[in-house]
Order: structure tokens, then C-alpha cells, then sequence
């Protein structure tokens, strides 16, 4: 237990303490240090807080003097206890954590500060609880039960507003809205959070603040996941702003989701409700006829039209039809199965395991929930996320070029193995399908070697 963001002064950690930061208790930490104006904050871990259960059962109070005083350190001058908030602050963000618990009145007296029965205890409590929802679902191994923080805050005085440090779509720098929400008005100083954080954290943040009179107080921070386009404008502007070097984009930026830029994908979703949902195990949005066997599919692919494949499940038979579809989605099946691995090698989107749909070939129909469509009919699905959608959406083809281009430029540069392929060269057959897919579409055997390059070594193995 001890304060990352006290009152009066700076905290001053040791290097044990740092290591145990995690989650928003680093951004508050990070921030507060920096000199930004931020919420006065204590974390007390479960290891703590287990021992001061411990020692208030033995009826010891040496642990609780030491809180108690930590306590003490969100007391501002004035020199009257604030009202107390509750937060978790795991490593990843999960569903199941207690939301923040505000308007706690401070402890009459030190043993009301452990007493599960009393308010703060009783929140302290419940947020250690939250974290009780499976094995590692924190997603760090080494983040075991006595590690886990929660964190104890003043409340703030002033409004309380929410942003994101970059657009979620773009990738400019923000403040940006969440979730499509309008952006509240904000402080000048905003931006020097929003500076802050992106060079700190090197990643999209949804930051919460407090707004009086137009003085910004930070109160939290937890990283947000958004799209492989909006990641990488992101790591090129930081680099533009000479926040990092051309090799820290390469290193940080995760090579695996570059492959969702090398796909066709959805241009918009607007006014479109998927009408399934399966496992989007091969990337990529393909929207075309429905075809129920590969003869059709090859007939559609001879006449220059756009199919999808829909079958229960795709075995050896299939691949002639699988080749030529635009799409393929199965009933059964996910990453592992038939469809999964053969869309993949193809480079065809492909959603599976949709547990909605059934197929009757012989009456050449299926059904998705309580929808029927026949051979003929249009479906769109997208690879990527499993979302199954009736009727042909517009789709966005691949670019290799703008921010990709200039990652991939700067991955060379750094490059310690090349691939050089004479692809028009090579029959085509299941095993070698990848490598004709890609003869015209050389970013992403570029790709391939930014993965290699980052993972410090030769890339997996690959068909040759």
C-alpha cells in the first residue's frame, strides 16, 4: 500500500513498487510524476489487504497504522477528509470488474478503514472480488493473486469527462469522442495530456478527467483496442513527431494484424444488423451470390461474378470450389477445421461455426435464424469479426501504400532476410495457392518479413 499520486508533494517509489504498477495505477503514476494535475491516488494490493484482514482478525493494528497513513496522503491542505473513490486497475480491461464506487464517506476511525462491513472496506473488497473471474484472464501469467491492485481516490470535484487520446478510426492525435459520443468542450491543457499519454503509453487511451472552471485534474486511463489502420497512422505520426524512432514503430506495431489491411474489408456498417454471428476465422469481407456446391461456385467464378460458399462443413471435395469462391461460410467448424486452414492458405474470407445457419442441398436453400435464402440471393460476411450480413454491402479493397507503404519501407531498411519468389512460375495447387494470391501483392510478402523481423529471427515456416 502506498500513495502513486499523493496530495501534497511527489510520490517517491522504490523499485519494487514500480514493478508492481499495472493497468491505470501506471498511467496515474506516470502522469502524476510528469507534474500533470492529477486525482490524489493510493493502490493497495491484495497481498496488503489480505494481511491487514489477517492482522485486524488477530486483533494487530501495526499494518493498519501504516494505511491509515497512506490514507492520510489523499488530505489535501485544507486538511479535511475527502470523499473516497474505489477503482480497480487490472492489466487488461475485463467486463467483469467492479465499476468505480464513488461518494464513499472516509472512515470515522482506523478500524472502520478495514472493517468489511463499514463503506470503503466493503468496496475494497468487492473490487478484489471482481478480479475472480477465471484463470488468467488478466492475460499476464505473471500477474499472480498477490499482485492484483486496487486503487483508493479524493473524489473530484468538477465534471467528469471522457476521451480517447486518438481517434479510434484515423488514428489522429485527439482528444477524439468515445463511442461516437459528442466531444464535451475541454481545457487548453488537454492537449498536453493528450501528448502526455500517447508518448508514455504509445497506444490509443480512454482517458477520464475532471473539468472545473477550466482546470483538468486526470483521474484514470486504460488502453482501448481499435483497428489495425488506426494502430499504425498512430505508431507513423509518433514517429513524425519524433516521439519514437522508425525502428520503435516496427518493433511495436503487431505484425499479425497488419494481415487485416492486406484483406478486402466492409467500407461502412451503417444502418446494416448482421443477421449471424460465427467464428471469423480466415480475415477479410466478401459479399456475393450464394452458391450451395463447388460446380456452382466454378460456373460463377467462369462467368466473372462474386460468390460465397455456404455448406455445413467443407471436406477434401471442396477445394476446386473453395478456390473459386469470393467467400466461404460454414455452419460447423472454427480455426482448426477444414474450411479454416484451406481459407486461410487461399487467402478467402471465411466465417464459420455460425450455429444459426443450416444447409439443405438438396432443396439448394438454407436458413439462418429465421431467415431463408436460396441460390441466387446476396449474403456479405466478414472474416474478420464473424459478422454474417444479408444483401451485398460495399467493400474496400486493399491499398498498399500510405502509412503501411512507409512501415514496411522502414521494416526494410532494418530487414536481416529477404524473400525473393517467382510466383508465375509455380503450379497451383492447395499448398501453393498462398503464394500465387500473393504474386501481385508483394506488401504482404513485405509483411511476412516485418513479421520475421520483429520477432527477432527466421519467419515460420511458409510454403515455398
Amino acid at each position: 500500500m502506498f500513495a502513486i499520486a499523493p496530495a501534497m508533494g511527489k510520490a517517491n517509489l522504490s523499485a519494487s513498487q514500480l514493478k508492481l504498477l499495472s493497468g491505470k495505477a501506471r498511467w496515474i503514476f506516470r502522469v502524476g510524476e510528469a507534474g500533470f494535475p492529477t486525482v490524489p491516488t493510493i493502490a493497495l494490493t491484495r497481498a496488503a489487504w489480505e494481511e491487514l484482514q489477517g492482522e485486524r482478525a488477530r486483533r494487530e493494528t501495526k499494518l493498519r497504522t501504516h494505511w491509515v497513513a497512506c490514507l492520510f496522503k489523499l488530505v489535501d491542505k485544507d486538511g479535511r477528509p475527502p470523499a473516497l473513490v474505489v477503482r480497480t486497475s487490472a492489466a487488461a480491461h475485463n467486463g467483469g470488474l467492479m465499476p468505480a464506487r464513488m461518494g464513499i464517506t472516509a472512515p470515522a476511525n482506523p478500524e472502520d478503514s478495514v472493517d468489511p462491513t463499514r463503506p470503503l472496506a466493503k468496496a475494497i473488497k468487492s473490487a478484489f472480488d471482481s478480479y475472480g473471474f477465471g484463470e488468467g484472464w488478466t492475460a499476464r501469467p505473471d500477474e499472480d493473486r498477490g499482485k492484483q491492485i486496487v486503487l483508493v481516490q479524493a473524489a473530484a470535484d468538477g465534471e467528469i469527462e471522457q476521451f480517447l487520446t486518438r481517434n479510434a478510426v484515423t488514428g489522429a492525435m485527439g482528444p477524439a469522442p468515445v463511442n461516437g459520443a459528442p466531444l464535451p468542450r475541454m481545457s487548453e491543457s488537454i492537449t498536453a495530456l493528450v501528448n502526455l499519454l500517447d508518448a508514455k503509453a504509445g497506444r490509443h487511451m480512454n482517458c477520464l478527467v475532471a473539468i472545473q472552471r477550466g482546470q483538468v485534474q486526470f483521474l484514470s486511463a486504460r488502453p482501448v483496442q481499435v483497428t489495425a489502420a488506426a494502430e499504425l497512422e498512430a505508431a507513423v505520426d509518433r514517429v513524425n513527431r519524433k516521439v519514437w524512432s522508425a525502428q520503435n514503430a516496427v518493433t511495436r506495431v503487431d505484425p499479425t494484424r497488419l494481415t487485416q489491411l492486406l484483406h478486402p474489408r466492409l467500407k461502412s456498417t451503417d444502418g446494416a444488423t448482421p443477421i449471424a454471428s460465427g467464428l471469423g476465422v480466415s480475415p477479410g469481407a466478401a459479399s456475393g451470390i450464394i452458391v450451395f456446391n463447388p460446380e456452382d461456385a466454378a460456373r460463377m467464378r467462369a462467368r466473372g461474378k462474386h460468390c460465397i460458399l455456404v455448406v455445413n462443413e467443407t471436406g477434401p471435395a471442396d477445394i476446386e470450389g473453395m478456390k473459386a469462391a469470393t467467400g466461404i461460410l460454414t455452419a460447423r467448424g472454427g480455426m482448426t477445421s477444414h474450411a479454416g486452414v484451406v481459407a486461410r492458405i487461399t487467402g478467402k474470407p471465411c466465417v464459420a461455426g455460425v450455429r444459426t445457419l443450416s444447409v439443405d442441398t438438396n432443396e439448394m436453400v438454407c436458413r439462418i435464424g429465421d431467415r431463408e435464402f436460396r441460390s441466387g440471393d446476396r449474403l456479405t460476411i466478414d472474416g474478420s469479426d464473424g459478422q454474417v450480413y444479408a444483401g451485398q454491402l460495399p467493400l474496400a479493397q486493399p491499398h498498399i501504400g500510405g502509412a503501411i507503404g512507409t512501415l514496411l519501407g522502414w521494416s526494410d531498411a532494418s530487414r536481416t532476410i529477404a524473400v525473393r519468389t517467382n510466383a508465375e512460375s509455380v503450379e497451383i495447387g492447395e499448398d501453393r495457392a498462398e503464394l500465387r494470391r500473393r504474386r501481385h501483392r508483394p506488401g504482404a510478402v513485405r509483411a511476412y518479413v516485418l513479421f520475421a523481423r520483429t520477432h527477432g529471427g527466421p519467419a515460420p515456416r511458409h510454403p515455398q
